[in-house]
């Protein structure tokens, strides 16, 4: 499998994307695994999304943050997801995930971190 999902104990889901992850045709496979989890929960958690080992293209993280953010699944607009949470070093990547808050992607409320301890610390202080 390319991901894994981890639900840790501060109300934060973790999802590691391992370098086979992508982005095209793997999202709508982590996004049903992802909402059946989501929708268990009891309170809204952080959503994490260890991203630092994939190696992604321009038109793969188009399409991915497209399907996650408009498609039929819309699971960045989850309602157990208090904040989505990307983890990578790759500048376009991380770009591409603070565009989310624009208008186009319907104002998702995300951050984005260079580190997993980074983001970990990040939604721990604010749980």
């Amino acid at each position: 499998m390319s991901y894994a999902i981890e639900k840790l104990d501060e109300h934060i889901i973790l999802i590691n994307h391992t370098p086979d992850f992508d982005l095209f045709t793997d999202v709508d496979l982590v996004a049903v695994d992802a909402i059946k989890l989501l929708d268990s929960q009891s309170e809204p958690v952080y959503f994490i999304l260890d991203l630092s080992a994939v190696n992604a293209s321009l038109e793969s993280v188009t399409v991915g943050i497209a399907k996650a953010s408009l498609g039929e699944n819309k699971l960045f607009h989850h309602p157990k997801i208090k904040q989505v949470v990307c983890v990578s070093t790759d500048e376009f990547l991380q770009l591409a995930f603070k565009g989310l808050s624009s208008a186009v992607y319907g104002h998702i409320n995300v951050a984005v971190f260079s580190t997993v301890h980074e983001a970990l610390t990040h939604a721990r202080s604010h749980s």
